[in-house]
């Protein structure tokens, strides 16, 4: 049949196929070529975008590991001065209102001082030089206040010393605390630039979702132009195209949304490059927002411990004296514009620091947590308390006198109620100083400083009470004060003189030693008597040079009455930081051979309170001093917690009866047989007895038929000079 075709005719059919199939393939290679051009500009872009989201999330990571390392740890330290400053406010106030309180805490705080400024780094090797060398001057400050504060030995003087730094701590308060709220300012402003900074994250990611819909649209109108080019293969192509784009665009919607896919495939082309990218900046991303919630938590935590610990008292969970402090404000500003009247309660525990010394810290801080629930139990809604500091709390209601004495008498009976410490049940309690706001002061120093006072009155009346402020008690603290101050000066100006009070043998009516009792010869009040003025030379610490002078002049009356041909023993009351001073023996050794004193002719009085304190310790400073062959005695014996086992251990010669039972006989039953026995156990033991305030004459025969040793008191003889000592001790012998 192709033979009957005319060669020319097949030759045009040919050329016309040539021709359609070129017509007809000529737009499908056009449109192929036109859609890989285009999808290897918008691969371009993609590869860019995913780019510029990697360097985005680098910038996050540079800028959470800064903060991280950086303005966190700034942040800590800032924290960590700022309790350190509050700490050492709060110690040094204690240490002014009780001078009797150890200086543990603060030798404690000026350690944790010093390892502060140790683990501070240089300035030149911190991010932050201006703030770190401000952090190490405050540090320095401190830690130099601490030093003085150690270095300070009297109340008065660290009183002095606590007015002078009352504006520096303020000022280094406020300091710390305005450097913490940059610091703070900064962590939020690197936090919300983190935030920012995931947004344009999220952003990019919503673009490229865009770019890849904008794609996806393209090539959808390149693959419906290739179909009516019906080229089946390039429609196959495009599906396969449209396949990958469509998952990729599904892919990196599901990273905008946070959402954490397995890759959808992986291939060798741009596509699988692409798909691969998007999956390692998708974990990228959701570490880093996770780190950054963790970062943004642990902030918020770190905010709500400072809070806690700057406003509450992290044993007891009651407020602290700095929270206590803004409430009394509160009250002050209150009472000045609605006229009502509240109530100022200071109280701490009796004897605390027994319960501390025997059962320990452990159960010191387990009786604190009661004592705290029994007064949260005692108050109303709307009453304040806190805990100051140690076993000190602080009260503030509604009410007047009788509310506050009601509130007071409940508070005592709770307190006292028996608690279960270590497996013992111990009874406590308590004594309270109450002071009336806009009666007794009309701004928060002066209502402490007068609930100070009535707290300490209630502790001289006793323990276990309560007592009121009232103008009589300012003015015996002012009388205090001017005392203190003038103790030094009366030393320094040798105001001090000594009397002798001779002792007697009941039996023979012999003189048989004689107490050395020192006097104050007081320019305005006259002659001052010991118990006026040895407390307030013991918390001043100036009881030890005083003990000493005593000392010197009674050895150097010794070898006066040498000379005059009487030797008797002469006794020297000790204080309780003589007795505890572990150079005692050598001092005394050194003084007998100063003046050339034989050791018998001296005799040391101890109370039986300062033996208890440490009765082990006790024993081995007396060993030493009996060694010397100096008398010991036990003065006020019955009057403290007396322990036979503890006596038989004492290396003693004298037993002392107190005058409160001497006084009492021959009428008192009671006292008459504790004298008895006291003198038959003393015998007994081998012991020399005195009984003291000796004053009438049935009382001199009462004690010489019991066989009392010796007596001593106003009617037997009065302390005089020493020169006036011959005549005395000659009357009384005839009387």
């Amino acid at each position: 049949m192709n033979n009957l075709v005319p060669s020319s005719q097949r030759s045009r059919r040919l050329r016309s196929l040539w021709q359609l199939m070129a017509y007809c393939f000529v737009p499908v290679v056009l449109c192929m070529g036109l859609a890989l051009v285009y999808s290897h500009l918008t691969l371009n872009q993609m590869m860019v975008a995913v780019a510029d989201s990697q360097q985005l999330s680098d910038e996050q990571a540079q800028r959470m590991e800064y903060m991280h390392e950086v303005r966190l740890p700034l942040y800590r330290r800032l924290r960590q001065l700022e309790v350190l400053v509050s700490r050492f406010d709060h110690e040094f106030e204690l240490l002014v209102l009780d001078p009797e309180r150890p200086d543990d805490q603060a030798i404690e705080l000026r350690q944790q001082l010093a390892d502060y400024l140790q683990a501070l780094p240089q300035p030149a090797s911190s991010a932050n030089p201006q703030l770190n060398a401000w952090l190490l001057d405050s540090a320095g400050l401190v830690l130099d206040l601490v030093d003085e504060l150690l270095e300070t030995g009297g109340s008065n003087d660290r009183y002095r010393l606590y007015r002078n730094t009352l504006y520096p701590l303020s000022e280094l308060r406020t300091g710390v605390m305005q450097a913490e709220l940059e610091q703070e300012t900064r962590n939020l402003a690197a936090l919300e630039t983190l935030n920012q900074t995931a947004e344009r994250s999220r952003a990019g990611w919503e673009q490229l979702v865009s770019s890849f819909i904008q794609s996806e649209r393209m090539t959808q109108a390149l693959m419906v132009l290739i179909v009516v080019a019906n080229i089946l293969c390039w429609w196959i192509l495009g599906r396969l195209l449209r396949k990958r784009l469509l998952t990729l665009a599904d892919f990196a919607a599901a990273i905008a949304q946070g959402q954490l896919l397995k890759i959808p495939f992986i291939s060798p082309d741009s596509t699988g490059q692409l798909a691969l990218s998007l999956a390692r900046t998708a974990r990228r991303i959701r570490g880093l927002l996770k780190e950054a919630r963790h970062q943004a938590d642990e902030a918020q935590q770190a905010r709500g411990e400072a809070e806690q610990l700057a406003f509450y008292d992290p044993l007891t969970g009651l407020a602290n004296r700095r929270s206590f402090n803004y409430s009394l404000d509160q009250v002050l500003r209150s009472v000045q514009r609605e006229r009502q009247l509240f109530a100022l309660y200071y109280l701490d525990l009796d004897n605390f620091k027994y319960i501390n010394d025997s059962l320990g810290h452990d159960a010191g801080d387990e009786l604190l947590v009661s004592v705290a629930e029994r007064l949260r139990g005692c108050l109303r809604e709307g009453d304040v308390i806190a805990r100051l500091g140690g076993d000190e709390f602080a009260l503030l209601t509604r009410g007047g006198t009788r509310e506050a004495t009601e509130l007071a008498q409940r508070i005592l009976q709770r307190v006292s109620r028996p608690v279960e410490l270590t497996g013992q049940s111990l009874v406590i309690s308590c004594s309270i100083g109450i002071a009336f706001v806009r009666i007794d002061g009309d701004d928060a120093s002066t209502l402490q400083k007068n609930a100070d006072l009535a707290l300490y009155k209630a502790k001289e009346q006793g323990r276990n009470n309560f007592q009121f402020f009232s103008p009589e008690l300012h003015a015996l603290s002012m009388h205090r004060m001017r005392m203190v101050l003038e103790l030094r000066q009366a030393f320094d100006n040798k105001d001090f003189f000594i009397h002798y009070q001779p002792k007697f043998d009941l039996a023979s009516g012999e003189l048989s030693s004689m107490e050395a009792l020192i006097r104050w010869s007081h320019e305005k009040e006259g002659v001052i008597l010991p118990d006026d003025f040895i407390p307030l030379a013991e918390e001043t610490g100036l009881i030890s040079e005083i003990g000493v002078w005593v000392l010197r002049q009674v050895c150097a009356d010794i070898r006066v009455l040498e000379q005059q041909g009487l030797q008797v023993p002469v006794a020297v009351n000790l204080s309780g930081r003589q007795l505890y001073d572990s150079d005692l023996a050598l001092t005394v050794e050194g003084i007998l051979n100063e003046y050339n004193v034989a050791p018998r002719w001296l005799e040391l009085e101890v109370t039986e309170t300062m033996l208890i304190d440490d009765i082990e310790a006790s024993i081995g400073v007396l060993q030493q001093l009996r060694t010397l062959g100096v008398s010991i005695a036990i003065d006020d014996f019955g009057m403290g917690f007396s322990s036979l086992n503890y006596l038989k251990k004492l290396p003693i010669d004298v037993l002392k009866i107190d005058r409160c039972f001497v006084s009492q006989v021959p009428g008192g039953v009671k006292d008459c047989a504790i004298i008895n026995t006291i003198v038959e156990l003393a015998h007994r033991l081998e012991l020399t007895v005195v009984a003291e305030g000796v004053e009438t004459a049935e009382q001199r025969a009462y004690l010489q038929s019991i066989g009392c040793d010796v007596g001593q008191g106003f009617y037997l003889a009065q302390p005089v000079a020493l020169s006036d000592l011959s005549s005395l001790i000659s009357l009384s012998e005839e009387v």
